[in-house]
């Protein structure tokens, strides 16, 4: 009786150290699900406060005048960089020359013309 006794009273300390074994990996899964709560709760926060800017009429307007958007009836005005260089002008008899071959251009340096 004594054996049967001690070995149920193993029995329940060894089934109670599992237990506890396994509480204690849920409770480590339980705080990691806790930080991705709070993160994903950062974002849709800040999420929230990117809608509410991009929602507001004065910002609305402002980005589609960034991107040349103009109010009707407004007359739109293009400033000019004066640091840029204007595009090079082609002479027009540069333009009418018709291009020459490679045996032309040779003909040309030993016997001119």
């Amino acid at each position: 009786m004594l054996w049967l006794t001690g070995l149920l009273c193993l029995a329940l300390l060894l089934g109670s150290l599992a237990q506890a074994w396994s509480n204690s990996g849920l409770m480590q899964q339980l705080d990691q699900e806790k930080q991705k709560y709070a993160q994903l709760q950062q974002e849709h926060e800040t999420l929230k406060k990117q809608v509410d800017y991009y929602t507001d009429p004065k910002v609305i307007e402002q980005e589609a005048r960034n991107i040349g958007y103009v109010k009707p009836g407004e007359q739109p005005v293009i400033l000019v960089n004066e640091k840029e260089t204007p595009p090079a002008q082609v002479k027009p008899e540069e333009q009418q020359q018709p291009a020459r071959g490679f045996w032309e251009e040779w003909w040309r340096i030993f016997f001119g013309g």
